[in-house]
C-alpha cells in the first residue's frame, strides 16, 4: 500500500456555516443540511485529493473515534425540552462514508470504522487487507472528529485532551502503485505489548506511538531499554519525518503496528 498524499485538519476556530461555505467551493454536492461531522469529512478528503484524479473503485473508510457528538448533544437538549428536529435526529446517523464517495464520484466500498483508541488504524488495516486481496486499487482513509469542547467534563472521558479540543480530519489517499509514492505501508500486524517488545519491534529502531500507548509506562520503558527512538506525533507528521513503526494501544493493551518505509 503507497501513500500519494495526505491532509490533515486541526481547528477549534471555524464555525459549521464556515465549513459550508469551504466544502461548497470543493464540490457541488448538496449539504446545507448536512452537520459539522459529515462537513469535516467531505472537506478533509477533497482537501487530500485536491492534486489527484481518483479511481472510480477507491474505497472509502472513515474512522472515528467519538462520531457525531455535536449532533448528538442537540438531540439530547431537545429531547429534556420535549422535541426533536428531524436533521438534527437524523444527523445521528454517522454517515460521512457515503457523502465523500458521493463528493469524489467514486463506487467503491465505503465503510465508517470505530474501536477505541485505535479507529484510524484498525481503518488503514482494513483498506490495506482490500489492497492486498486485490479488491481496491486505490483507498482513502480518514479520521474524523469534532471538537468536544461542548460536552461537559469530555477530559475525563478522552485520553489526549488537546486534540479533544478541535475539529479534526486527518487523510491519507493510497494505491497499488508505487509511482509517485511518499510512503508504503510494509507491514501491518495486530500484536501486544510482550509480542511487540519480544519481536524486537519487528527490526525497526525508530518507533511512533499514538498518546494513548506513550501513557503505558512498561511499553515506553521497555522501548528504552530496547534502545528505540521514540516519537509521538501524529500518523500524518510520520509522512514528514523518518521510516518507523508506528503503534496505536487500546485500553484493552491491543495494539496495531505499521511499518512505514519513506521515500525521498
Amino acid at each position: 500500500m503507497f501513500f500519494h498524499a495526505c491532509y490533515e485538519l486541526l481547528d477549534q476556530t471555524l464555525s459549521t456555516q464556515a465549513y459550508k461555505q469551504e466544502v461548497a467551493k470543493l464540490t457541488p454536492l448538496g449539504m446545507r443540511r448536512a452537520n459539522r461531522f459529515n462537513l469535516l469529512a467531505v472537506y478533509g478528503a477533497l482537501c487530500c485529493n485536491a492534486r489527484f484524479g481518483v479511481s472510480k473503485n477507491t474505497h472509502v473508510f472513515v474512522a472515528t473515534e467519538y462520531g457525531p457528538v455535536g449532533s448528538l448533544m442537540r438531540v439530547l437538549g431537545q429531547m429534556q425540552k420535549g422535541y426533536l428536529a428531524p436533521f438534527d435526529f437524523l444527523g445521528l446517523n454517522t454517515n460521512a462514508s457515503f457523502y465523500v464517495a458521493k463528493a469524489l464520484g467514486v463506487q467503491g466500498r465505503h465503510a465508517m470504522v470505530t474501536s477505541h483508541d485505535i479507529s484510524l488504524e484498525k481503518a488503514l488495516h482494513l483498506a490495506y487487507v482490500d489492497m492486498r486481496a486485490g479488491e481496491a486499487e486505490a483507498v482513502l482513509v480518514g479520521l474524523v472528529d469534532e471538537t468536544l469542547a461542548e460536552v461537559p467534563a469530555f477530559e475525563r472521558c478522552i485520553t489526549n485532551v488537546a486534540e479533544g479540543c478541535v475539529d479534526k480530519s486527518m487523510w491519507f489517499y493510497a494505491s497499488t502503485q508505487p509511482q509517485g509514492a511518499k510512503a508504503e505501508v510494509v507491514m501491518v500486524r495486530e500484536t501486544d505489548r510482550q509480542g511487540l517488545l519480544e519481536a524486537d519491534c519487528f527490526g525497526y529502531t525508530q518507533v511512533n506511538v499514538t498518546s494513548f500507548a506513550a501513557q503505558d509506562a512498561t511499553l515506553m520503558a521497555g522501548l528504552k531499554q530496547a534502545n528505540k527512538t521514540v516519537t509521538t506525533v501524529s500518523l500524518a507528521r510520520v509522512l514528514e519525518q523518518n521510516s518507523c513503526l508506528h503503534v496505536s494501544q487500546d485500553s484493552l493493551g491491543k495494539m496495531v503496528v505499521m511499518g512505514i518505509k519513506l521515500y525521498p
